[in-house]
């Protein structure tokens, strides 16, 4: 009986890959019948059927050698010790009857699940081990008492309750801060736009002799910076008690929308609130747009001899003479001798491009005259 408790048993702590092991006895012999699995983890096997035996002993004996071939070692390891427990058991005075033993106990993994719900850092999976064998956890009679615990959630939550209460103080006031301060802006640039004095947001206007220096589009562009400014600061400002406020970007597209498409991107308009900060004064700088060219000096005015030698070149094929020829001939020729040192004196950029190429023509003598089918230059002062 100990024999078919131990090795013929559908345990599956004892036994990995096979179960439903089963002597079925006949007048024609024993035959062995069984569930094999694939692997120890599948649930379900494929069921097989043994040779006639022609005893009960010898079925028995096949059956655990062909069911202990097919364990993995550790498994093996497991069954070869319970098997000497059991011959040890069986050599003594234990066994008294048949009828009245006990049998072994069945052979455990070495870790259990209750083993690992012990050694887990998780509180419930402690508790449901009703262990905690963790050094690094705290003393385990703490965590199964409901008191206890109820103490240390309501702990956890009053901190952070306080936690969140300090974080939205702080957020509200600096909210507050920021909607101040985009207010006083607003007030600033619409004293200026109000009062038709927008070019004083240009750095220098104190001085009366940089002021003099501006140009009408240097005037025009400052005036259009404030006015994009202030409307997304006062759509943003206006937005900001909402349930879902627009983002910075989106109020600067809002912006260029009030304003009749005048900027295309929005992101224009949050680089000049960054160029506006960009000094304590809260200025503008003057825009480079054209600055190069109106810095590069004619060298017509320099020298006569290349006047002469232009102008000598401009009357063969006068008729015809255009822009881009122009731009060749002071490319590839007038100017291709030039030194680095001369070209940097002349502030002059080479290749020079078409448009310092028109004012230079403009200042030697020639002038546009519309024509029906293109634009002809006509030579004046030669």
């Amino acid at each position: 009986q100990l024999v078919l408790d131990a090795f013929l048993t559908n345990e599956q702590l004892i036994w990995e890959r096979t179960s439903n092991c089963k002597i079925t006895s006949k007048e024609s012999g024993s035959h062995i019948r069984l569930l094999r699995r694939e692997r120890a983890t599948d649930i379900s096997g494929k069921r097989l059927s043994s040779i006639r035996y022609d005893t009960v002993i010898e079925a028995e004996n096949a059956a655990f050698d062909y069911r202990y071939s097919l364990e993995s070692k550790k498994s093996q390891n497991n069954l070869d010790e319970y098997k000497s427990n059991l011959l040890l058991r069986l050599s003594g005075a234990f066994i008294s009857s048949a009828s009245t033993h006990t049998p072994p106990p069945l052979p455990t993994r070495i870790k259990s699940k209750r083993h690992k719900y012990a050694m887990s850092s998780n509180l419930s999976l402690n508790i449901k081990a009703d262990l905690s064998t963790n050094p690094n956890n705290c003393p385990p009679n703490a965590f199964f008492d409901s008191t206890i615990l109820s103490d240390c959630a309501n702990k956890i939550q009053r901190a952070v309750r306080n936690r969140d209460v300090r974080r939205s103080a702080k957020r509200i006031k600096q909210s507050m801060k920021d909607q101040t301060y985009r207010t006083q802006i607003i007030s600033y640039l619409s004293n200026f736009i109000s009062s038709d004095t927008c070019y004083k947001l240009l750095l220098g206007s104190d001085d009366v002799e940089i002021v003099s220096t501006f140009s009408i589009y240097d005037k025009n562009q400052v005036s259009v910076k404030a006015r994009h400014i202030r409307d997304a600061l006062t759509i943003l400002v206006a937005a900001v008690n909402t349930e879902t406020p627009p983002s910075w970007l989106k109020c600067c597209e809002l912006a260029t929308i009030k304003n009749y498409n005048i900027v295309k991107r929005a992101h224009t308009i949050a680089d000049w609130y960054l160029q506006l900060h960009q000094y304590e004064s809260l200025k503008f700088c003057r825009s480079m747009q054209g600055k190069a060219s109106s810095m590069a000096l004619s060298p017509f005015a320099e020298d006569e001899s290349l006047t002469v030698q232009f102008k000598s070149w401009t009357r063969v094929d006068l008729e015809h003479l255009t822009i881009h020829k122009v731009q060749d001939f002071i490319n590839n020729k007038l100017l291709c001798d030039w030194t680095t040192q001369q070209l940097r004196v002349n502030k002059i950029s080479f290749p020079v491009s078409i448009y310092i190429v028109s004012r230079w023509m403009k200042e030697a003598g020639f002038r546009y005259e519309a024509h029906k089918k293109a634009i002809t230059l006509i030579a004046m002062k030669i």
